[in-house]
């Protein structure tokens, strides 16, 4: 049931020409039927192998110069980066996709397609 709902919500990225309004209504309506929250993952600029290596340079840092508040804060940053590259090869993610993961519809952007920054843009509006 679940799957259904977001493979048809990846349907409509895949196949069709939208509207803003039309993805965000089915995004929308996805959200009330899952009872989930939205996440937005950037696997091109930010959830990347270089942004993993730099966070974990970044904790260690921390925990050298004893400052801990920001060793955390890398350690968070590092664990989200590890979580959804994970996610991307255990899904063998190449093209932009939404993902349901922990109650969290999640749009993985590989930024592969004209339609990637269609949804891009209306998730970025969504956050808001």
């Amino acid at each position: 049931m679940k799957e259904d709902v977001v493979e048809i919500l990846n349907t409509l990225i895949y196949h069709g020409k939208f509207k803003d309004k039309q993805i965000l209504q089915s995004i929308n309506h996805t959200i009330d039927v899952l009872k989930c929250s939205l996440k937005y993952i950037d696997l091109v600029d930010e959830y990347t192998e270089p942004s993993l290596t730099i966070a974990k340079k970044e904790k260690i840092e921390g925990v050298k110069a004893q400052n801990f508040e920001w060793a955390a804060r890398w350690r968070y940053r590092y664990n989200e980066l590890e979580k959804y590259l994970k996610l991307k090869v255990e899904l063998k993610i190449n093209t932009s996709q939404f993902v349901l993961s922990d109650n969290e519809l999640i749009f993985l952007n590989c930024k592969t397609s004209s339609q990637d920054a269609i949804v891009e843009k209306v998730l970025m509006s969504f956050e808001k």
